[in-house]
């Protein structure tokens, strides 16, 4: 249940993480690169419909319908 009258509201927080069971926060570099990965054009055209994982991506959605 997502909101429950008779919980009362409390603050919850989260932190991303590569190693579960370190405490070492992710270094910034870690961030760059996967912006950079994410924009590269490569990636970019890759995502266009027709394009290799446009096209697993509707065998997905396919499949799971």
């Amino acid at each position: 249940m997502i909101y429950d009258p008779e919980d009362p509201a409390s603050y919850r927080s989260f932190r991303i993480v590569l190693d579960p069971g370190s405490k070492e926060p992710i270094p910034t570099d870690f961030f760059y690169a996967v912006i950079d990965e994410f924009f590269e054009q490569d990636f970019l055209k890759s995502l266009y419909e027709e394009a290799s994982l446009a096209t697993l991506f509707e065998k997905f959605l396919a499949l799971n319908r």
